[in-house]
């Protein structure tokens, strides 16, 4: 295991020097205990005194005053998002974080700098390395009792701060960054349970012999991760790797650099050895590296699939296991004996989590033509309420997406769909907040594409955004058929009050996570990934212990050997 570990030191401090050379800047977040202290204080403070002023206003108080009181409330949930802000630590490997030198990382939905991003000196890293190659014996490390702590200190104590820094980093809403952090320690604490369950089989042989096998780690994993699910990409890979006795080098994605740096606090708070679990950060030229070092032992990437061909390539060259979780254009299923209401919902959840910005949503909407008209009505007039605008907001539903490139791509796909003859039933233009803090956010309306057909670029390639098209079908062997005619393979839903009906289906769609009745839901006991192009390998449930830990077959002769020879 020493030898493990020594080796992931090296890669992690050897990819941050690449990071320097080859793209001339690391991303690197900065730590201020101080400030941080100094303004949860005050803000505990001012939230006190203004509950005590609130107790104490009549209805005879005035207008004045309670324009006052309101005013307060605008700094305080200033002051609250600032406290989110400040508590940000730098990239983390082998339990060291780099101090921030220049640079700046811009809040996703309203363009305020909320972190540094540095250049690194090349010798102050080299020095650390010279001090930390050595590793350490982790042997009788006890990652139940790791994973425990961990989850407890998510779930209890940190659940607010991770949520409001995962809306800071990606743009989704509070409401959901909450859920997003609540599956990440459902995520630890399953792998906890079965961390101490790893063992391999024993099968007697003629004779008395027996043979057994032993399901041992791989050694040194790099996860990427993509910037839609930060943390909770973060906590997938690494709780089955790290519970399989792995080490694991993260890194990032350079649009969402922040949460995940929080998770290695975690870790190390919870007594994880230093480079059991290490941050880089980085862009291309460190994923490159990463993927090509000879000491890494596996591979799994979330992202796209251009991206993910590249990485089978390199990883094909040092013949190294990956997992791939690539790109979706999933299809939702809609009978005409469903339950409207249920179906509706479905479709909702099917496309507008996450600004619609999730691999396996459902965003072909095949629904059968007797109830078109109905489920096209009740679609578009609960999309029509979704509320946009500042994610830190409870009421607030959908946030921003990641940037101003991917919010052109996503207009520029509704812009096509028109002109190839689909209309707009709601939503698809900018939306402009009225909070004048908000301006610099990437905001749009959500859209509903009728008139659709198969053809049309909208419905075969993955958008990526929040844009549901809807394409009516008559028969089941025809939306089957539809269906599937496509390159990816990540998902698909079927809705319908005849349970032989959606078994029939789902085991004829070419989709390796089906959903009946319901749609993106993501339970960590069951196994998440794709067929044909959306990838292969799988997160989650049991299923993922055999892509992070390898077989060892064992024989034991109990007799005496008798040669041919």
């Amino acid at each position: 295991m020493s030898t493990m570990f020594a080796d992931t030191l090296l890669i992690v401090f050897i990819s941050v020097c690449t990071a320097l050379l080859a793209e001339g800047i690391t991303w690197v977040l900065v730590y201020r205990t101080d400030k941080y202290k100094r303004l949860k204080a005050e803000v505990e403070k001012q939230s006190k005194k203004l509950e005590k002023k609130k107790e104490t206003i009549t209805e005879s108080a005035g207008r004045q005053q309670k324009k006052k009181i309101e005013r307060q409330e605008e700094k305080l949930k200033n002051n609250n998002r600032d406290l989110s802000m400040v508590r940000m630590k730098s990239m983390f490997a082998i339990g060291f974080c780099f101090t921030a030198l220049m640079g700046m990382f811009n809040s996703i939905f309203d363009g305020r700098v909320v972190a540094k991003l540095p250049f690194i000196p090349l010798s102050y890293i080299q020095g650390l390395s010279h001090r930390n190659l050595l590793g350490e014996d982790y042997t009788d490390c006890s990652f139940i009792f790791l994973y425990i702590l961990c989850t407890m200190s998510i779930r209890q104590e940190q659940r607010e701060e991770i949520a409001a820094l995962e809306t800071i980093n990606n743009g989704k809403s509070i409401f959901e960054a909450r859920v997003d952090i609540d599956i990440s320690w459902q995520s630890l604490e399953y792998y906890a349970g079965l961390a101490g369950s790893l063992a391999g089989e024993h099968i007697q042989l003629p004779g008395g012999s027996f043979g057994y096998t032993r399901r041992e780690p791989l050694g040194v994993c790099v996860g990427i991760g993509a910037w839609n699910y930060p943390f909770q990409i973060a906590c997938w890979k690494s709780a089955p790797a790290l519970a399989c006795g792995n080490a694991m080098v993260f890194k990032p994605s350079p649009f969402t650099p922040i949460s995940v740096v929080r998770l290695a606090e975690i870790f190390t708070e919870a007594g994880a050895p230093k480079g059991l679990f290490n941050v880089v950060q980085g862009g291309v030229a460190t994923g490159q590296f990463l993927c090509q070092h000879p000491d890494v032992a596996k591979i799994s990437f979330t992202g796209s699939v251009p991206t993910g061909v590249k990485i089978m390539e390199m990883a094909a060259k040092g013949i190294k296991p990956v997992t791939l979780e690539l790109g979706g254009k999933s299809p939702l299923i809609i009978f005409s004996d469903s339950v409207l209401e249920n179906a509706v919902n479905g479709a909702l959840m099917a496309n507008f989590l996450t600004q619609g910005e999730v691999c396996c949503n459902g965003t072909r909407v095949f629904v059968q033509r007797e109830i078109l008209d109905a489920f096209t009505k009740e679609v578009v007039k609960h999309t029509q309420k979704i509320k946009v605008g500042d994610p830190l907001l409870e009421d607030t539903r959908m946030g921003a997406l990641i940037n101003r490139p991917h919010l052109d791509r996503v207009q520029g796909f509704i812009k096509q769909a028109k002109e190839q003859g689909a209309k707009v039933l709601c939503g698809g233009d900018l939306y402009v907040p009225d909070d004048p803090k908000l301006k610099n956010g990437y905001y749009m309306q959500p859209c509903v594409l009728g008139n659709c057909t198969d053809d049309m670029t909208c419905v075969k390639e993955e958008i990526f955004g929040p844009v549901m098209s809807i394409l009516p079908f008559d028969t089941e062997e025809e939306v089957v058929e539809r269906a599937n005619n496509t390159k990816f393979g990540l998902a698909g839903g079927v809705f319908t009050r005849d349970i032989q009906k959606a078994h029939r289906v789902v085991a004829a769609l070419k989709a390796g996570m089906c959903f009946i009745n319901n749609y993106n839901i993501s339970p960590v006991e069951l196994p998440f990934g794709g067929y044909k192009a959306s990838g292969f390998g799988r997160e989650n449930g049991r299923a993922a212990i055999e892509y992070y830990s390898q077989l060892k077959t064992v024989c034991v002769e109990m007799g005496d050997v008798e040669s041919v020879f």
